[in-house]
């Protein structure tokens, strides 16, 4: 085996390890094992993907900033909210960190079998090249 990635996570399972030899592609962890044949694969495609977490926490934070300026200013119990711009800062925070935090993933399509790959944005490079003919 030529090619060998670690730390992936394929279709949801973390763990794996893929090995690129010349005639299959051997994606392994500790209890199983996938084996795609590198002449049957359709399709091989590489895309950054971000977490929508971090966006949608991004809004309710600017809520919470927009809430935070009414008056009487809101309160839980006898403590009042923040002050508008710690939530409108928090607010910016998250949204830079939807733009920061990227993964990627591979789609490898062989045969009638469809296997995603995800893992951090230089290693699916490397499967991505890995996969090319």
């Amino acid at each position: 085996m030529a090619i060998v990635l670690s730390d992936l996570t394929v279709n949801g399972a973390k763990g794996y390890r893929l090995s690129i030899g010349n005639e299959v592609a051997l994606l392994e962890s500790s209890d199983s094992r996938l084996s795609l044949p590198l002449r049957n694969i359709n399709l091989v495609a590489f895309q950054q993907t971000r977490n929508p977490l971090f966006l949608w926490l991004a809004v309710i934070l600017f809520v919470f900033a927009f809430l935070a300026t009414s008056e009487p200013r809101p309160a839980i119990g006898e403590y009042e909210i923040v002050d508008w711009y710690w939530w409108v800062l928090a607010s910016a925070i998250a949204a830079s960190l939807y733009f920061a935090v990227q993964s990627a993933a591979v789609v490898v399509s062989s045969g009638s079998t469809r296997t995603i790959l995800r893992g951090s944005s230089a290693t699916m490079r490397a499967a991505f090249e890995a996969f090319q003919p």
